[in-house]
């Protein structure tokens, strides 16, 4: 796979337009260079993304539709049905940010955020929420392995007895390209016990939610939390697309995989939710109302080097593969503390 050039000059719409169709080509996989996983070419994004996705992620996140979260009508009126998450309503009257944090009742290593209506980037719909708890970070090596030790995880690696506690190995189709990826799994790096963990499935994420009395965040509530809520901002952080090393993408250089989950404070929404732009793609429940449909991972990765990519991801992506070196998670679960569900 040819190396995708890194423009120093700020790229235009038409320049991320063409770089994001580039890198979904699906072109034959170039061979391995060096054995150093600094070195390897990275997972194609065309594995990633549907061609409709793809069409949808081009208008979400690169101008040709919702360019800007204050562009759109306010949701007040609107003629879009609103479908309901949750049939329990916020008992609590209006109060401060701070009030509801307390009120909320999360745990310290969750934020808050009060209910309220969604609009879907990917399809506009209108979905009421209500409030719920989310995780301040990803979910951590360490964690995850902690979860194994204590009986509440099992990893599909460690029934086969080619693991330890941590899966290490991807599930992309080419026999090469699953070799090659897997060189970035953090379980197969003793020095990454405060990174995120990553080539995880949907199922083994979900578990571990469940582990810890707690569930995957449906994609609503992805999307709310990635938004900061009532802000409805582009990005995490706010409008401003994001341009350099403020986040763990790609730019200004490339990375060999992820970051530290307390790293990189400029990707932290107005609660204080850390890494939903950058680090790793995020499994999201999948829609008990159309359970024949796949599990989507939302946000974008530390390979990623195209602004508009990582707004359009921040409405969902497509996949094609059981798990890989850039899906992550973490946990979410009602205010009230609702009952875990998959």
């Amino acid at each position: 796979m040819p190396r995708v050039n890194r423009r120093r000059r700020a790229p235009s719409d038409s320049d991320r337009r063409s770089d994001l169709l580039h890198r979904v080509s699906r072109a034959p996989l170039a061979p391995a260079r060096a054995s150093n996983p600094a070195m390897v070419d990275r997972p194609r994004l065309g594995q990633l993304v549907s061609p409709m996705s793809l069409w949808l992620l081009t208008l979400a996140g690169l101008g040709c539709g919702r360019a800007n979260a204050a562009d759109e009508p306010p949701l007040a009126g609107s003629a879009l049905p609103v479908a309901v998450a949750s049939s329990a309503m916020d008992p609590t009257p209006a109060t401060s940010v701070p009030e509801r944090l307390h009120a909320a009742g999360c745990p310290d290593d969750m934020v808050s955020l009060a209910g309220g209506v969604v609009r879907m980037r990917r399809d506009h719909a209108n979905v009421q929420l209500d409030p719920f708890c989310i995780d301040r970070n990803e979910v951590t090596v360490a964690q995850y392995a902690a979860c194994v030790r204590a009986g509440g995880c099992a990893p599909e690696c460690l029934q086969r007895r080619t693991c330890s506690s941590v899966p290490t190995r991807t599930a992309w189709d080419e026999p090469e390209e699953r070799q090659r990826a897997s060189a970035w799994c953090n379980g197969n790096r003793p020095d990454r016990q405060d990174h995120p963990v990553n080539c995880v499935s949907f199922d083994e994420g979900a578990q571990y939610c469940i582990a810890q009395g707690k569930r995957l965040p449906s994609a609503a509530e992805w999307e709310w939390a990635a938004g900061g809520g009532e802000a409805r901002l582009r990005y995490p952080w706010g409008a401003s697309a994001p341009e350099g090393a403020e986040l763990c993408w790609g730019r200004p250089h490339g990375r060999a995989g992820t970051c530290v989950s307390t790293s990189f404070y400029r990707d932290k929404t107005p609660q204080g939710v850390l890494h939903m732009a950058g680090n790793l793609q995020e499994w999201t429940a999948r829609n008990v109302d159309a359970p024949q449909q796949p599990a989507a991972v939302y946000g974008s990765s530390w390979w990623s080097i195209d602004d508009g990519y990582v707004g359009a991801s921040l409405g969902g992506v497509g996949i094609a593969a059981e798990r890989s070196e850039v899906f992550g998670f973490r946990c979410a679960r009602g205010a009230s503390r609702s009952a875990a569900i998959r």
